[in-house]
């Protein structure tokens, strides 16, 4: 967990599955953090709500929690429709904009990883990131 995050909120609006050290001493077998991003996005909304997770100004976008989790629901439901499944690549190739945050959530929540893609990249340094997030 980053020390902004820890600086903004305070540990009794932390999610259950956040409340626990970053830092692991003794057995390295057991995961820092035994939750999916879906699961925690889910987590916050219940906590949250209504609360203002995003602010993305240049687009005069504000997503709330459970904005958030519909949004991320929606698209995840749209991945799996068009024939992904767990495990299959998503490429995301966008500026700093908030269907960023749908697509990188929605892949998280079924199993996908999203392999960040640069409008500078070349095809084949596109193709190589994506065969190598799959190692």
């Amino acid at each position: 967990m980053s020390k902004l995050l820890t600086r903004t909120m305070k540990s009794s609006q932390l999610p259950p599955s956040m409340k626990r050290p970053a830092i692991v001493y003794g057995d390295k077998a057991p995961t820092i953090l035994d939750t999916t991003l879906g699961h925690l996005i889910d987590e916050l909304s219940d906590i949250h709500g209504d609360k203002v997770a995003v602010d993305f100004p240049w687009q005069s976008i504000r997503r709330t929690f459970s904005e958030l989790r519909k949004s991320s629901k929606l698209v995840a439901s749209s991945l799996l429709s068009a024939g992904l499944c767990p495990g299959d690549r998503v490429g995301i190739l966008t500026g700093n904009r908030y269907e960023f945050l749908d697509v990188f959530m929605a892949a998280a929540r079924i199993g996908c990883p999203a392999v960040i893609l640069q409008s500078h990249m070349s095809p084949g340094e596109m193709k190589a990131a994506a065969i190598k997030s799959g190692e």
